[in-house]
């Protein structure tokens, strides 16, 4: 199936367990249609008749851009509220707007039936000082929207639109949403930035100050994920991790900012084998955006550098190399990750044309592929396309029945 702009965006197999013998296939209104006789029990079917064997007929319809969504509960909330000048404002919060997958056709495969799935739309959030002009926000695509250092009063709605694929053609507006700018300066908040570290080494977050400006003093810090509700609070993470911190001065006005913590982690890559006496590549490429990272690599034995994020190795037996990264962490710290990779040298197959001879297939007809497996050795085909599986020696190959109509 393909995209208005002929990108392809959704392959798949229509059918049951038995044979099918399509006739025709036409495309048009949105719709691709196939006709023709199956004598599968399962074939999916919209009508729960009881299969009559010896060569059903059918007629499917594939339909990727079906209308009706629901849009007759389509509020904001609240619909209005006030913020201090270059403050954050409450959340607004819209509904969902989907076609129900119980609103499509229920598919029965031999008398069982099965719901579909509920399509959702896509968003805009827009604003307005008038009511009259609008214009999109960029960035704001999701359900719901807060307002962030707004300084002048004006109105939000969001728009909601079909899915990509389906042209994003428009599909409703929501009800508005005002709001009001008071007289009261919000806070200056700085959550920090560059904040590196390694899997569980905790460093302190924040900006010094953390917060400006407003009304001091400051009532509240409130972290997410948990931290501490301070300035400084620290933070340990496995992975990198976006932390936001909300700032509340005594005149209750709000402002947040983020900070990124990026956690360093030694990849001493998967377990590789050195095949018939040829070097292989361990480790991984360098981490971006982090300077002073220090790689060191033991045993020596078999690498041809031990200071290296990615050496050669070709021992003679099979050996776990350690990788042992050494990460400038925040605030003058440094700590240490440490990761293993095994390397098996692997004698090469036997059979050096493993894929097999090239083969020619008929529309309609099935051909095997490769050739008996050995022992120790995975197979991986690639593309995995028209295949009856792709991680065995050998596989089916089938390129279908039908003749794709022109254009």
């Amino acid at each position: 199936m393909l995209s208005y702009a002929g990108d392809r965006i959704f392959t798949g197999y229509v059918g049951g367990s038995g044979n099918e013998f399509p006739a025709q296939v036409k495309a048009g209104g949105g719709a691709v249609f196939i006709a023709g006789r199956t004598i599968s029990n399962n074939y999916p079917v919209t009508l729960n008749q009881l299969y009559r064997g010896g060569g059903d007929q059918y007629l499917t319809i594939i339909r990727s851009c079906p209308g009706g969504y629901v849009t007759n509960t389509d509020s904001l909330s609240p619909a209005m509220q006030t913020v201090c000048l270059n403050g954050l404002g409450e959340i607004i919060t819209g509904t969902d707007i989907r076609i129900p997958g119980d609103s499509l056709p229920a598919i029965y495969r031999n008398g069982v039936l099965t719901r579909q799935s509920t399509i959702p739309a896509t968003y805009q959030w827009q604003l307005s000082f008038d009511e009259q002009t609008w214009s999109d926000i960029p960035g704001a695509i999701f359900r719901d929207y807060t307002p962030t250092q707004v300084s002048t009063s004006r109105y939000f709605r969001r728009a909601a639109f079909n899915l990509v694929y389906c042209g994003s053609s428009f599909i409703h507006y929501s009800d508005t949403a005002f709001v009001d700018i008071n007289n009261l300066l919000a806070p200056e908040v700085d959550a920090g930035d560059g904040f590196i570290s390694c899997p569980g080494f905790p460093v302190r977050l924040g900006g010094q100050p953390t917060a400006s400006g407003g009304n001091p003093p400051y009532v509240t810090y409130q972290w997410d994920l948990g931290l501490s509700a301070e300035a400084n609070p620290l933070a340990a993470a496995n992975a990198n991790t976006l932390y936001t911190v909300i700032v509340t001065d005594s005149a209750g006005c709000r402002q947040l900012d983020q900070a990124l913590l990026t956690v360093a982690r030694a990849d001493a890559g998967p377990d590789k084998g050195a095949c018939a006496g040829n070097a292989t590549v361990i480790g991984s490429p360098v981490l971006p955006g982090i300077s002073g990272l220090q790689y060191s690599w033991s045993p020596v034995t078999g690498l041809n550098n031990t200071n290296s994020p990615q050496p050669l190795a070709n021992p003679i037996t099979e050996t776990d190399y350690i990788l042992s990264l050494s990460v400038p962490a925040s605030s003058g710290l440094t700590c240490m990750s440490v990761d293993t990779v095994r390397v098996t040298p692997v004698a090469a197959p036997l059979q050096t044309n493993f894929a097999g001879p090239d083969k020619v297939a008929c529309l309609g007809s099935t051909t095997t592929l490769g050739l008996s497996p050995e022992a120790g050795f995975n197979y991986v085909w690639s593309p995995g396309s028209y295949l009856t599986g792709n991680t065995s020696s050998t596989t089916q190959y089938f390129a279908g029945k039908i003749v794709m109509p022109e254009p």
